[in-house]
């Protein structure tokens, strides 16, 4: 949503950069053995999920058509969500 806003001159770039320092912090996984870890970050698991459904619907890998061929390669990420939650 940001980025679409970002892109259509809706923000600013400091309003852009200031959601991205924002999101980055959010989002970081520390690994398990860096002393900052304390368990997994479910905002970072769900991010890393958005990123790979949306990988598999727009440039899918051979093993993604085997594991999921009913959203491989469809192209249209927020069709394949809104089909996905409305089942």
């Amino acid at each position: 949503i940001m980025s679409r806003l970002h892109q259509q001159g809706r923000i600013t770039d400091g309003n852009f950069l200031e959601f991205l320092q924002s999101h980055t912090n959010v989002v970081f996984q520390p690994e398990f053995d860096d002393r900052r870890y304390s368990g997994f970050n479910p905002y970072a698991l769900g991010f890393a999920m958005m990123q790979d459904i949306e990988r598999i619907v727009k440039t899918p890998e051979d093993e993604d058509r085997q594991w999921f061929p009913d959203i491989a390669g469809k192209g249209d990420v927020e069709g394949v969500l809104r089909e996905i939650w409305s089942n």
